[in-house]
């Protein structure tokens, strides 16, 4: 991991080695594999007792643990990959990290239980990673045991400053989940790490308005998080680009753009925006409410017609009517943000002039 200046010069950076070593002298155990998909910089906004975590970094990363028959239906041990979040003071040195194996709560009953994830829910289509099998599913580079089951596969993260929680996107589970933070580092650690509600289908809301879909829930999600302007509590305006996998495969159709109005008191998921995107991408995706109020969407995996890779990027009204658009074909992309320039940009981005 690494932070480079405008100029591409090296400011500072750590290694899955260096953050192992710490991570085994806080008591953890489990093999960290890499970082993967995400890492943020908590930034100045943050006021009270919070200001102190200004300029910390959080990180997404893989851990492996081996899990005896019957786990996951298996019938012998099995390998399962799970996810760590790591909390990085400003030198990136670690401070605290969230283990998912260590909030398994699966023996209590439900297809959610309070304040972790049951290692006995699998992966939604039952994904797996294979050693020498280079795929584009962001697996370990080094597997306990092949194959071993992608149980959750992390991909976004974001801070919440209404309350220091974290917002976490669980690509393979078709959840996003929100852990009991509270600016942890303050008390020597990360929270309690509960998980504090499950959005998504058999999560913890309710479903306000579907729009009349067979299938209204995102699955295989990417970049997932609030978008609600700075200094609203609690957050409610929350952005995802639904890649559809699930939806895709039982009913067939394109990714989405979705906007959804969650209320944190009520438990109610209302969606607003469920914009068609004209195409399906398998994996990798964007999505972000822009300064002019439409919302950008980004498909960043699709096959086309000529067999090449296409990246498309839509920009959507709030009735899901399509405004702008463009197309790149060869590379795929992972995320994409609209920028009024490279040096001076919102935190949510911006339509600008075209």
């Amino acid at each position: 991991m690494r932070q480079i200046d405008l100029a591409g010069n090296t400011v500072r950076e750590t290694n899955a080695d260096r953050v192992m070593e710490q991570l085994t002298a806080m008591g953890m155990t489990d093999p960290l594999g890499d970082f993967n998909h995400d890492a943020i910089r908590v930034g100045g906004e943050l006021t009270g007792s919070a200001a102190a975590l200004s300029g910390y970094t959080i990180a997404i990363g893989d851990v492996q643990r081996i899990f005896p028959a019957g786990t996951q239906g298996s019938t012998g041990p099995v390998d399962i990959v799970g996810n760590i979040v790591i909390i990085m003071d400003t030198n990136l040195q670690v401070v605290g990290y969230w283990n998912a194996f260590d909030y398994d709560c699966s023996g209590t009953t439900g297809t959610t239980c309070p304040g972790g994830l049951s290692i006995n829910r699998p992966a939604a289509r039952g994904e797996v990673c294979t050693t020498g099998v280079t795929t584009p599913l962001g697996c370990p580079p080094v597997l306990l045991s092949s194959p071993a089951n992608d149980w959750l596969h992390n991909n976004s993260i974001q801070y919440l400053p209404s309350d220091g929680d974290l917002l976490l996107s669980i690509r393979n589970q078709d959840w996003v989940v929100k852990l009991d933070y509270n600016s942890g580092v303050q008390s020597g650690g990360l929270g309690t790490g509960n998980v504090l509600w499950i959005l998504g289908l058999d999560g913890n809301f309710t479903l306000g308005n579907g729009n009349g879909e067979p299938y209204p829930w995102f699955s295989a999600q990417h970049d997932a998080g609030f978008a609600t302007p700075p200094g609203a509590n609690p957050e409610q305006i929350f952005t995802v680009f639904d890649n559809g996998v699930s939806r895709h495969q039982e009913y067939g159709g394109n990714s989405r753009g979705q906007v959804w109005n969650i209320n944190q008191s009520s438990m109610i998921a209302t969606l607003s925006t469920n914009a068609n995107l004209g195409a399906y991408s398998f994996s990798l995706g964007s999505a972000e409410m822009l300064t002019n109020g439409n919302f950008m969407f980004m498909a960043g995996n699709i096959q086309a017609a000529n067999s090449q890779i296409e990246t498309q990027n839509t920009e959507v009204l709030p009735a899901g009517t399509e405004v702008y658009q463009f197309q790149a074909l060869g590379p795929v992309s992972y995320r994409g943000a609209r920028l009024t320039d490279f040096y001076n940009t919102p935190s949510n981005g911006s339509s600008g002039p075209e």
